[in-house]
């Protein structure tokens, strides 16, 4: 404790993954594939934690330093079957090794029930997740970075509470206003796998374009075939300039970049009813 109204923690944690499901291919004709529970994994780190409760506010701040890796085993390691044979150690999709949060509650969301308002602001800063196990491993890397940026989130709330509903005993209402992401930060969470990046290659994009071959003839609208979004000209029939544009725009948005992304800043405004 530091005072009356302040105290701090230091905390450490360790998580034990067990019997973790691992399959690997077949190897020729030499028998069906492989499936074990014999793989492993931990979560383990320290925590600095503080909370200071006030008259008007609640606040609190931690800061985490973690690791989450696993072993995985394959059809020539299998560290079930051959417990000599080498085990590897990877970071797990959702190992973040820096992790800050911070949280204040104002008003009646501290507990403070002689209040009609109450707001809620909480932020958290995180080093960013392992594009791959392998890259991060760095087994095979091509990347400069195994990792993504840091993400940072900040996110709010606001209520006023008018009291009860008339005609209802025990009920009671309020206004809300929410945000969520206010900075509008592009926090990145994922990659693709190949490349690192968040659009595929050039190369990629007119392999699959090609894939398919663009009519011989016009595609008339009788034709189950035929989509009137394709049809650029308005002409009733889709050419191959237009048949290839069509599926040039299909590919790319199958590699929409915008999934990679986390929450964007959402605003809403709303009313609240407690029964």
């Amino acid at each position: 404790m530091l005072g009356d109204y302040a105290g701090v923690g230091l905390t450490y944690f360790r998580k034990e993954l067990r019997n973790l499901v691992t399959g690997s291919m077949r190897i020729g004709e030499t028998g069906d594939p492989q499936y074990t529970t014999g793989d492993f994994g931990n979560v383990q780190g320290v925590e600095l934690s503080t909370r200071a409760t006030l008259p008007w506010a609640t606040l609190r701040a931690a800061y985490a330093l973690s690791r989450a890796q696993g072993v995985a085993s394959g059809a020539q390691n299998d560290s079930l079957a051959t417990p000599g044979a080498a085990r590897t150690e990877y970071p797990l999709g959702f190992d973040r090794r820096h992790s800050f949060d911070a949280a204040a509650y104002l008003g009646n969301a501290a507990g403070n029930d002689d209040t009609r308002w109450g707001a809620t602001v909480v932020a958290s800063v995180q080093s960013g997740y392992p594009i791959d196990r392998y890259e991060a491993a760095g087994v095979g890397a091509e990347l400069d970075d195994p990792r993504l940026p840091w993400t940072a989130v900040v996110d709010a709330r606001l209520a006023w509470d008018f009291g009860g509903l008339p005609g209802c005993d025990g009920c009671a209402w309020r206004v809300v206003a929410d945000g969520r992401n206010l900075l509008g930060r592009r926090n990145l969470i994922a990659a693709r796998r190949d490349t690192g990046g968040l659009g595929p290659t050039i190369e990629t994009v007119e392999a699959l374009v090609a894939a398919v071959a663009p009519p011989a003839v016009p595609i008339p609208a009788e034709s189950p075939l035929y989509s009137a979004a394709a049809d650029l000209d308005g002409s009733g029939a889709i050419d191959a300039e237009e048949f290839r544009t069509a599926r040039t725009a299909a590919v790319l948005d199958r590699f929409d970049p915008s999934l990679y992304f986390g929450e964007a800043r959402q605003l809403r405004l709303g009313v609240e009813v407690a029964f």
